[in-house]
């Protein structure tokens, strides 16, 4: 079951939910400060979108975090559990977490030789960057930045340090280690993101683009060409060779997702709705898969859009459903669509899937319930409904975690403080999950 983003949820219930879910921060920001945490999500938007995102475990870092702009309007960075790092944007949600997950036990581990009086190496002394002359941070984020580069182990992990010293306000120290960044990129995907930075946060232009020809070099498949072309055009603003790079990807083009990014791309960063509508149609003639159609679906409708065509593509999507597929499609049908009696009855399907047993086998029949009725809740606001499924949520519930993530939809969806309380107290005698 895909967790669920919509306009109505607060910014602090996202980030609590998000990492809960797959274990990693998400950063919501409004412009360039950190988002009111407090406020929901159509309240910091900036455009009008369908008002909804699904979001799996097996989506990449990257492409959520560009979802959630493009629907949204609103910038955000997934970050490890404890934000002191960025993801790596080819990484999936899952891969993140177990690497995050290896990054706090490394981290522990050294913790607790330090503790038990184990030297320090020379290596990590080798790693410090002596405080810069044109200092502007203060005592504390100069120790943080210090500690943080000892436990740096490749280019992207200095490459993250470098855009946080950055952002501080010392480019001077950021560029020493942005030096350290370039000396062993592991592929493609690290020598474009330090282009990326060293444009965007030091704005030195002929640095990145030396390191854009290196990645260039690099390229094999269309998605490497698909996203050095948009990055090249958005920091260099390179047209010409944007166009270039984009008709090499659309060469190594190999299924519906490789077209679909690949239009999506170009519609984004040069505007063009005519090579983006050949795309998607090749996209289509190759799309098999429910999320082939259904991603299909969502990208003809905002960059086209062109309703009637969406239309076709959400009901072959339909055709294609199980369980709570049925859900997640209805929060599309009315977002993008406007067409309440198509959702309600999406989600009436829903239900009855619920009711037979029938839910998503990578989830309990209870989280299965809890989703169904945020979703109920979120999009159509009848709390009723939404009621009736949180009570089939509890009666299916076996597991801590399920009653704490109840107790908090019930909580955020209906204010029935009353009620989440006692799901709590119900979370409390039983042993934590395994």
């Amino acid at each position: 079951m895909a967790f669920s983003i919509t306009g109505q949820i607060k910014v602090a219930t996202l980030k609590q939910r998000f990492l809960k879910e797959f274990g990693l921060t998400l950063r919501v920001y409004d412009g360039r400060s950190f988002a009111d945490e407090g406020q929901t999500i159509s309240q910091i938007r900036k455009k009008k979108g369908s008002g909804d995102l699904s979001v799996r475990k097996s989506m990449k870092v990257g492409t959520l975090e560009e979802k959630i702009e493009s629907e949204f309007g609103i910038k955000v960075q997934i970050a490890g559990s404890d934000d002191s790092y960025l993801c790596k944007n080819e990484l999936t949600l899952a891969s993140a977490n177990e690497k995050d997950q290896k990054r706090i036990n490394k981290k522990d581990k050294k913790s607790k030789d330090v503790k038990s009086g184990s030297p320090i190496t020379n290596k990590e002394n080798e790693n410090i960057v002596d405080q810069t002359s044109e200092n502007t941070l203060t005592e504390d984020q100069i120790e943080e930045f210090k500690e943080t580069e000892k436990e740096a182990e490749d280019s992207y992990d200095f490459c993250c340090l470098a855009d946080d010293i950055a952002e501080a306000g010392d480019k001077e120290w950021a560029k020493k280690v942005y030096m350290k960044a370039e000396e062993n990129p592991e592929d493609i995907n690290d020598l474009q993101r330090l282009a990326d930075s060293i444009s965007e946060k030091l704005e030195e232009k002929e640095w990145a683009k030396k390191l854009y020809i290196k990645a260039e070099s690099q390229a094999e498949d269309c998605g490497d060409f698909t996203s050095l072309a948009g990055s090249i055009h958005k920091n260099l603003g390179d047209k010409e060779w944007a166009k270039k790079l984009y008709i090499k990807a659309e060469s190594q083009a190999e299924n519906c997702d490789d077209l679909q990014k690949l239009a999506d791309s170009i519609h984004k960063q040069l505007g063009d709705k005519e090579w983006s509508k050949k795309l998607y149609l090749k996209a289509e003639s190759k799309a098999e898969q429910i999320n082939d159609f259904s991603d299909l679906a969502d990208s003809i409708h905002d960059n086209l859009e062109d309703k009637e065509w969406a239309t076709k593509l959400y009901k072959i999507t339909e055709s294609k459903c199980i369980a709570e597929e049925f859900s997640d499609l209805a929060v599309k049908i009315h977002g993008r669509l406007s067409d309440k009696e198509w959702a309600i009855k999406l989600f009436k399907i829903t239900e009855s899937k619920l009711e037979g047993g029938e839910n998503d086998p990578g989830e309990t029949l209870a989280d299965s319930f809890r989703y169904f009725g945020d979703n109920i809740s979120e999009t159509l606001g009848d709390k009723k409904w939404a009621e009736k499924v949180y009570k089939k949520s509890e009666e299916n519930a076996t597991y801590k975690n399920e009653l704490e993530y109840l107790a908090g939809s019930v909580l955020d969806h209906l204010e029935d403080e009353k009620w989440a309380n006692l799901i709590e107290q119900k979370a409390e005698e039983l042993e934590d999950d395994e």
